[in-house]
């Protein structure tokens, strides 16, 4: 099962909680840490996974819509239902071996889970590391007088949760509800799908409009990085798709209809990247045969392809914290004379999902990225490989290419989890 590492990191900001994310990064999952913009490619992916989790994408400015939403009298609720919670003592994790000791240490990292008379499975909300209090929206909410809505509040820990609360409100045609347990408050007011409108509108909008920049987007580049430019990145669109249902729901026709189409786009556009994956290989350059690298005098020879990685592991033991790593990839850089290379090393797979390599030098070395290296006769070099069923070695310096075959078509077979491409870019390191 594929947990998001954001859920993951705001557990616990411990070893354990970095080694998971670690873990999963490996396993091609893209992470984000609480609190961090990443990148479209990134974003898309957490909102993805969350939503196969049951975590409901929430709306810009919730807490503002909570403090303004006003009363309502209606036998028939339906909207947007935004709840603030707040859970009260500061001893939640007290007892917790693998809590370290922080200045907020006893707050609680609050998860909330909703049942609805419409819903088959919970919604779930997660909140922030070490904050008793939270406000979520659960759009396309629909109740009518008489049902009940059922929300249990839990302190999300690494192993086991511990219960707070569980409240059982029965809609009795008005709105907000509060409701009082020992350990939490809970009040839920509610927004109406006629005051959201013209929002939902502007979003239905602004998706159609992302899908049709993606429809008239460039066929596959071999020389971007992913083999797509930024005008075919599929995320921005997915993200826009997803901006629906923060205001619609994630059961909504409007968002379901639109993110299928996504995905039968996504679909075509890794095909025709495969196609242009598998003619690239066959006129790559054999993995094993030393190559000069372009712009240089200096000779590149890969020594060893290696993913079974316990042996490099003992002798880097850096690798298994700083880098992820499915393989290593050994190599060796010959040069007459003293000279300095700045090239950028990625690998990619048969689906064209492409990622950088990380380099690791002799064991005294830092860890660090690729960019301008000395060398002066000979220089052996382990990168971590964080693909494991890569096909191709991709070595580049500013528009030059030069493309290596790894003689692993057999295993490059993706797997059903398997991300799409990666995203485009210029090709300079």
């Amino acid at each position: 099962m594929r947990v998001p590492c954001d859920t993951v990191a705001r557990m616990r900001r411990s070893h354990l909680a970095t080694t998971c994310c670690a873990a999963a990064l490996a396993a091609g999952l893209v992470l984000v840490a609480d609190g961090v913009r990443a990148d479209d490619d990134a974003d898309a992916e957490r909102i993805a996974i969350d939503a196969t989790h049951g975590i409901a994408p929430q709306p810009e400015r919730v807490v503002d819509s909570f403090r303004r939403a006003r009363p309502l009298e209606t036998e028939h609720f339906d909207g947007m239902l935004i709840c603030e919670v707040d859970v009260q003592g500061e001893g939640w994790d007290g007892s917790d071996p693998l809590g370290p000791v922080r200045r907020y240490m006893g707050r609680v990292e609050l998860e909330a889970r909703v049942t609805l008379p419409t819903r088959t499975d919970p919604i779930r909300y997660l909140g922030s590391e070490d904050n008793n209090h939270g406000t979520f929206a659960i759009a396309g909410t629909t109740v009518d007088r008489g049902d009940v809505i059922g929300i249990t509040l839990v302190d999300r820990d690494i192993f086991d949760d511990d219960p707070i609360a569980t409240f059982t409100l029965t809609y009795d045609g008005s709105l907000p509800i509060h409701a009082e347990a020992e350990h939490a408050t809970i009040e839920c007011r509610g927004v109406e799908t006629s005051a959201l409108r013209g929002r939902i509108a502007d979003a239905v909008e602004a998706a159609d409009d992302a899908f049709a920049d993606l429809e008239s987007a460039d066929p596959p580049d071999p020389r971007a990085i992913g083999f797509r430019d930024s005008d075919a990145n599929p995320a921005p669109t997915e993200l826009a798709i997803y901006d629906i249902a923060r205001l619609v729901g994630l059961a909504d026709a409007r968002f379901l209809q639109r993110r299928d189409r996504l995905r039968e786009k996504q679909a075509e556009m890794i095909e025709s990247i495969s196609v242009l994956v598998s003619r690239l290989l066959r006129s790559a350059t054999p993995l094993e045969q030393a190559v000069v690298l372009s712009g240089s005098r200096v000779t590149l020879r890969v020594d060893k392809y290696d993913c079974e990685v316990d042996d490099v592991l003992a002798i880097h033991p850096e690798l298994g914290l700083d880098a992820p790593m499915e393989c290593a990839l050994h190599v060796t850089l010959t040069s007459a004379s003293s000279t300095s290379v700045s090239h950028a090393f990625h690998v990619t797979d048969a689906q064209g999902r492409t990622v950088p390599l990380t380099r690791f030098g002799s064991i005294d070395d830092e860890v660090h990225r690729l960019r301008s290296i000395r060398v002066d006769g000979e220089l052996h070099l382990v990168f971590a490989v964080p693909l494991r069923r890569a096909v191709m070695l991709r070595v580049s310096r500013r528009r030059s290419i030069q493309w290596f075959g790894f003689d692993r078509a057999a295993d490059a077979t993706p797997t059903d989890d398997a991300p799409g491409p990666g995203g485009g870019g210029d090709d300079a390191p």
